[in-house]
């Protein structure tokens, strides 16, 4: 894999760095601190300058966020948008994928006017999941 990408324009060729995959942590550790500093709220540009606040998306998972105070939330698609307390179960099924690097962090538009009064879309992906266990970064199970 190239780490460098080619842009032509009027007959010139550039090489430009390739795209990297957003990061917020190499480490589920790492990763964790980030996600509980992002849920006091991150400024968007794409998001119109507004202060957002991360939605932490399994792969072919739930979906959750973390509370005022620091805690693990369900949000319920089913229902609407409400968000439950995520039990004990489900927090240690989240942070067992959090472990096994399947954790996406996004940015969404607020339900809504925002979101045309339909799903909401991604405005900014900030953590993009390897499927890579951080544990010696091989394979999760």
């Amino acid at each position: 894999m190239s780490n460098t990408s080619h842009s032509t324009s009027n007959n010139v060729t550039t090489l430009l760095p390739a795209r990297k995959k957003p990061r917020m942590g190499e480490t589920a550790n790492s990763l964790w601190e980030a996600i509980k500093k992002a849920s006091h709220g991150v400024v968007s540009r794409e998001g119109g300058s507004r202060i957002l606040y991360p939605t932490l998306r399994v792969v072919a998972g739930d979906w959750f966020t973390l509370s005022a105070s620091g805690k693990l939330q369900l949000i319920d698609r089913e229902h609407g948008m409400g968000v439950i307390d995520a039990t004990d179960a489900q927090a240690d099924e989240f942070h067992r994928d959090l472990d096994g690097d399947r954790v996406e962090v996004v940015l969404l538009t607020q339900p809504g006017y925002a979101s045309n009064y339909g799903p909401q879309k991604v405005l900014e992906v900030l953590h993009s999941p390897s499927g890579m266990s951080f544990e010696g970064m091989r394979a999760a199970a």
